[in-house]
């Protein structure tokens, strides 16, 4: 294939038919009732193992390759579908924004890799008794095809089906098909996604067979009545007639064509043998030759369109929430003798904008939702069902109903699963030219005439195929294009279209807002929302408040989910639920796309961009899911579930025994859930009960009680009451016992207090925890040995050691076991997480990472002043260590210093405060201390909150209990390492061996976050993969005061200023001790 010719804007296709919806016509209704398109009339699935050839030039393959006679034994074997670069050929290529080749449209790279494909299929003699359609669900990017040697066509459109009628090509018997895929051509302008460039057969290949006469294609649109009660079906069927075709033209077509033909319409509830339409029509009588198709090669005089329109009473409709479908079946007929009939599922709805809001079947609804990429750490973008099937259970089991299919059509199957499990889908164009604005032309393509064709090309193709599918509420223009007059037409051809959805696109309103200083002062034109993205909640507070607009509004990015992170998630969705006009976001994005790669030491790890030599690159920007490739979920993941839960209650008592519930389904009661309680007390179960039937309408409250048996609160300690809303029974992907919202209220301490009283209880904390207890009880031994460079205690099977010059514990033992060493000891610094590093200003955030090191937060010293023991007796000793710690190079830090309070029972109580001096930075990464613990410590018990890592502004999704884990799972394992496994509100935590040693640290300050790790700071900090992280000699603890939130900085809003660790003037307390669970 010549290079020109990939460049030629005008071949959009070469004999590809007119894009329909995807359908399989069955021969009897036994068959057309399974939906199996394995028992469709003729069906012929193309995958498997295809014969192969790779070269890096479109030209350079052997003379006739194509032809049926070609030897290829010595090709490759490649299984399709699948992406070649994931098979070992060419290699992996991640870019964001940037194009990886020049900006020079129409050309693209001479060198431009292309593979050829080879396999044989059969056709029967009956098989050519009919017509033969072959069908590309998807192939990236271009590609041509030869049948028995025979040029058979051409089409481009990665993500968008081609088909190709194939009868005149096809022999009895074996037939070869030869299919040469190009990774460049001139439209890979419109394919700059945020995504690997990945390339070849991907989706499914297959031969659909009907008889002359058949149905070429359906478009069951669906609505309901202005009382949303009734649904309204208007069908158009239509119908292609091959019979005596190469004798007629459309003069010629007269009735008597069609005198014996008849279609058959029935539409079925599924769950019942009720038939609500079945009805039969002569097609002579109903004999329509308007058609708005426009098919080549003269078989537009052959396509008639048949138009019906229903009204049904009382219908079930269709929502995410409850995804009724009905079965609808076009049958046509000659005479008796049934020649085809296509089943479709259907589902009645309605979408539509009021008042400025949007109304989905009359109601108010809230987008909670992701965007979707198809990816897979193995096959690339050739997604299996199963593992569609798993990223919606995951969707379903947190909360969210909504999947905008970021930034291209999915597979079709993709579609009928939320058809049948419930989610509203965006359905976008494969459309963005985001390179563009690096070259500050962002509008240029967009309004280039010579490009609209391609630009409605991708438009109709999507809404085509796709229109028969009751999940999708809009249809998309694509992504980061800028807007044009191309973006227009397209939008024009979808409403003409199609106008049972709505048209969104985030383009125009981005233009909107540019071009008023960052507020928008209209509607948009063809989008019928607002949408942007990564907006601040301070500017959407604003842009809500903003009566005059007519459209709503939706964030189709939101809370950039790279990394640790995003933080915040809490606080955006309560704005969303607080204004009318914002309804909903889609957070960026569902799944990490890292590719399963194994190091020279035979590690597995997840690799990024610029790991394959892919230059330019734009490097782990690619990994920034809620759930890993492997879709094992972030602690993000957890937040956004509680962020978006659909089920919210508010205590109304100060005894918390009375609480009101909201119901925030928006169709469905709460029938089906069970509500059950349990009361704890420092992680102890104490009391358990359960609601089982609260009936509260969709979008209403309703109030609940429970009795709390007062005796049992009869000790001091932290008392919790957590409710659990699970599911009675399995719905759809969720099993019985899914938990899907949550509440945990805590009894105050007041309360605790007033009830000791009435029951005339000393409320003083129990003697096994106060500090000053038990002395007497204690060894007599508590000596005190101090020389030039070290600090001795021991008591008797307790020793602890201090450095004099360093300031810090050297050794702390217990019965002859190191406990730990070095520390603790101030600690300001973290391992940068991805938010902290980026900062992108498009979206007003800093690299709040640059002002840290500009600050040499990183290599701050610790120089001691003093060291003294000020108060020793024979209960305990005092030490009080000065320091001064401070950077090299600059001129600020902090005069600290550490108290230690030494009881002769092995309780250590120790103090730390710091007095800021000279030029602070504005913030820091972590107020807190660091120190070594041995490696036996492998067990962790906490009381706080848990299981996963919780930080100061991601932490709303997590439970306080008592929690336990082994140190190695307290680490959250990030394609990028970077901070992780922090624990935030914590009471007390203890480690402990095998032996029953046991160290353990509590809060004097009401709370304090800690972690512990195998890897120090510092190894996180170099890594660039988890195979760069090397375990150390000892266990690395942190435990802080307070640390800076993770925020959405790496595209977004940096951390909100309230979670903003603010370099200051600090005190806090914690106290720690070592024993045996024996003692």
């Amino acid at each position: 294939m010549n290079i020109k010719n990939l460049e030629d804007l005008n071949i959009l296709g070469i004999n590809r038919i007119n894009p329909r919806s995807t359908f399989f016509g069955y021969e009897t209704a036994e068959k057309a009732e399974t939906y199996n398109r394995n028992f469709s009339k003729g069906f012929k699935l193309l995958n498997g193992n295809w014969k192969c050839m790779y070269s890096e030039h479109p030209d350079d393959f052997p003379d006739n390759f194509f032809s049926k006679d070609f030897d290829d034994t010595d090709w490759d074997l490649i299984y399709v579908p699948s992406n070649w670069q994931m098979e070992g050929y060419d290699k992996p290529w991640y870019t964001n924004v940037q194009y990886p080749f020049p900006v020079n449209p129409p050309h693209i790279p001479s060198l431009n890799p292309t593979m050829a494909y080879r396999r044989r299929f059969y056709m029967s003699s009956s098989d050519l008794d009919n017509t033969q359609y072959l069908k590309f669900e998807g192939v990236d990017s271009a590609f041509h095809v030869w049948i028995n040697g025979k040029y058979a066509g051409y089409s481009q459109g990665s993500r968008i089906p081609s088909e190709f009628k194939i009868n005149e090509y096809i022999v009895q018997g074996e037939n070869t098909l030869c299919v040469l895929v190009h990774k460049w051509n001139v439209f890979s302008y419109l394919e700059d996604q945020d995504m690997w460039w990945l390339n070849g057969i991907f989706r499914d290949v297959y031969i659909t067979s009907a008889p002359e006469s058949h149905i070429y294609d359906i478009f069951a649109k669906t609505s309901l009545n202005e009382t949303y009660k009734n649904g309204i079906l208007d069908l158009e069927v239509d119908i292609i007639n091959n019979t005596d075709a190469s004798n007629m033209n459309r003069n010629d077509v007269n009735e008597n064509n069609l005198n014996d033909f008849y279609l058959e319409i029935i539409l079925k509830d599924r769950n019942s043998d009720k038939f609500l339409i079945k009805e039969s029509y002569s097609l002579k009588e109903n004999y329509n030759l308007n058609s708005s198709h426009k098919l080549e090669n003269n078989i537009e005089n052959n396509i008639k369109k048949y138009n019906f329109h229903y009204e049904l009473e009382n219908i079930l409709k269709w929502s995410a929430e409850s995804p009724n479908l009905y079965e609808l079946y076009v049958i046509l007929k000659e005479k008796e003798k049934i020649l085809q009939i296509v089943p479709l599922k259907t589902g009645f709805k309605k979408v539509e904008i009021k008042d400025g809001i949007m109304l989905f079947n009359g109601k108010y609804i809230m987008l909670k939702g992701v965007n979707r990429h198809e990816s897979h750490p193995v096959y690339g973008r050739s997604v299996r069902t199963e593992d569609m099937l798993k990223d919606l259970k995951l969707m379903k089991e947190h909360n969210i109903n909504a999947i905008r299919t970021s930034h291209y059509p999915d597979d079709p199957k993709f579609y009928d699963l939320c058809d049948e499990y419930g989610f509203y889908v965006i359905d976008e164009a494969d459309l963005e030219t985001h390179g563009f604005d690096i070259i500050n032309k962002r509008n240029y393509l967009n309004n280039l005439e010579e490009w609209k064709p391609a630009f409605i090309d991708r438009a109709e193709r999507m809404v085509e195929r796709d229109k028969n599918h009751p999940s999708i509420i809009m249809w998309s223009l694509g992504n980061e294009s800028g807007y044009g007059k191309n973006h227009a037409a397209m939008a024009d051809y979808m409403k003409s279209r199609d106008d049972s959805r709505l048209v969104h696109y985030e383009g125009e309103t981005r233009e909107i807002f540019e071009s008023n200083d960052g507020l928008p002062d209209r509607d948009p034109e063809s989008s019928d929302v607002h949408s942007t993205m990564y907006t601040s909640i301070e500017t959407m507070e604003k842009v809500a408040k903003l009566n005059f607009l007519k459209k709503p509004h939706i964030m189709c990015e939101n809370l950039h989910a790279m990394g640790n992170g995003p933080g915040g998630i809490k606080e955006l969705w309560e704005l969303l639920y607080r204004e009318r006009r914002l309804q909903g976001g889609f957070v960026w994005e569902w799944c990490d796309h890292g590719i399963l790669q194994v190091d020279k030491n035979g590690e597995k790890y997840f690799a990024y961009g610029g790991d394959f030599g892919d230059t330019p690159n734009d490097g782990n920007f690619v990994v920034d899911g809620l759930v890993n490739p492997d879709r094992i979920p972030s602690p993000a993941l957890a937040e956004y579930k509680k962020a978006i839960e659909p089920i919210k209650m508010t205590a109304l008592n100060p005894e918390k025994t009375e609480y009101e519930v909201e119901n925030r389904y928006d169709f469905i009661n709460l029938d089906d859930f069970i509500c059950s309680f349990d009361i704890k007390k420092d992680g102890k179960t104490i009391q358990s009960g359960y609601l089982e039937n609260v009936s509260i309408n969709p979008s209403e409250k309703g109030k609940i009680k429970i009795n709390i048996n007062n005796s049992l609160l009869n000790r001091k300690g932290e008392y919790y009451i957590i409710f659990s809303w699970t599911l009675k029974k399995n719905i759809g992907l969720l099993k019985a016992g899914t938990e899907l919202a949550f509440h945990q209220e805590k009894i105050s301490e007041k309360f605790i207090e007033k009830n000791l009283d009435q029951m005339n209880i000393i409320s003083s904390n129990n003697a096994d925890n106060d500090d000053n207890i038990c002395l007497k009880n204690t060894p007599d031994m508590f000596d005190i040995t101090e020389t030039k460079n070290e600090l001795k205690i021991d008591f008797f099977n307790r020793q602890i050691i201090f450095d004099k010059n360093k300031g810090k514990i050297k050794s702390c033992c217990y019965d002859g076991i190191h406990i730990f060493e070095d520390g603790p000891i101030l600690n300001l610094w973290r391992a940068p997480i991805d938010n902290d590093i980026l900062g992108i200003e498009e979206f007003g955030a800093k690299k709040v990472l640059n002002h840290w090191k500009e600050k040499c937060i990183h290599l701050i010293q610790h120089n001691i002043r003093n060291f003294e023991i000020s108060e020793k007796n024979e209960d305990y000793a005092v030490i009080n260590i000065s320091a001064d710690v401070a950077p090299p190079v600059i001129d600020w830090g902090y005069k600290v210093n550490y108290r230690y309070t030494v009881y002769r029972n092995g309780v250590v109580k120790m103090d730390i405060s710091g007095k800021t001096y000279g030029n602070t930075p504005e913030t820091l990464p972590r107020i807190g201390v660091i120190m070594n613990i041995d490696k036996r410590f492998r067990n962790v018990q906490w009381l706080g909150l848990g299981p996963y890592e919780t930080y100061i502004d991601s932490c709303s999704g997590a439970k306080f209990d008592l929690w336990n884990k082994k140190v190695e799972d307290m680490y959250t394992p990030y394609i990028f390492p970077q901070e992780n496994g922090n624990r935030h509100n914590v009471k007390r935590f203890s480690l402990n061996d095998d032996r029953n040693v046991k160290i353990c640290f509590e809060t004097l300050d009401n709370k304090f976050d800690f972690g512990i790790s195998e890897y120090t700071i510092e190894n996180i900090e170099k890594a660039g993969h988890t195979y760069d992280l090397k375990k150390a000699d000892f266990l690395q603890l942190k435990i802080d005061m307070e640390q800076y939130g993770l925020g959405s900085a790496s595209c977004g809003e940096e951390t909100l200023k309230k979670y903003r660790l603010s370099c200051k003037d600090f005190e806090f307390s914690f106290k720690f001790s070592v024993f045996s669970k024996d003692e």
